[in-house]
């Protein structure tokens, strides 16, 4: 973070110096992109710790790195609430069946808790991914943004 935030001060320098508004604009740009990227960093790692210990399964969307804002958006629309809760309903279904099965009702009861938990944590889980996946979308956009704003010196810095 503070090396792209101190790239981002030497193109605001830059900028100042050539009088040029659009390295100012990059300039902005790419700070910003640096800090949706810090944020972002952080949420995931949140995210996929989370989604481990909750699901017992990170979500493809998590494991790798989208290659533009548009895919990080659909992202977020494909593996945030439906894909959580997807697995929290099957994770309530086994849970049901060894209920069913047991005949017991203190297992029945420590089943229903654990259904319970699965949805908690699912819906935990799939905000915390579509914060992360809005960041990275930001990122990507503000990047890519900064590249058309003055292509020149946001290459040189990058």
């Amino acid at each position: 973070l503070a090396t792209e935030l101190k790239q981002s001060i030497q193109l605001v320098y830059v900028a100042l110096r050539t009088c040029d508004f659009w390295v100012l604009v990059g300039a902005v740009l790419m700070g910003v992109a640096a800090l949706f990227e810090s944020a972002e960093g952080v949420l995931m790692v949140l995210a996929n710790t989370f989604s481990r210990v909750a699901l017992h399964v990170v979500p493809l969307g998590l494991r790798q790195e989208p290659s533009g804002g548009g895919v990080a958006l659909m992202d977020l629309v494909w593996y945030g609430l439906p894909w959580h809760l997807r697995h929290a309903y099957r994770e309530c279904q086994r849970q049901l069946e060894i209920s069913l099965a047991s005949g017991c009702g203190f297992i029945g009861l420590l089943c229903i808790l654990r259904a319970l938990w699965y949805v908690l944590a699912s819906v935990i889980s799939a905000n915390l991914l579509m914060v992360t996946k809005l960041l990275q979308a930001g990122h990507l956009f503000s990047r890519t943004l900064a590249w058309y704003a003055c292509p020149a010196y946001v290459a040189e810095f990058a």
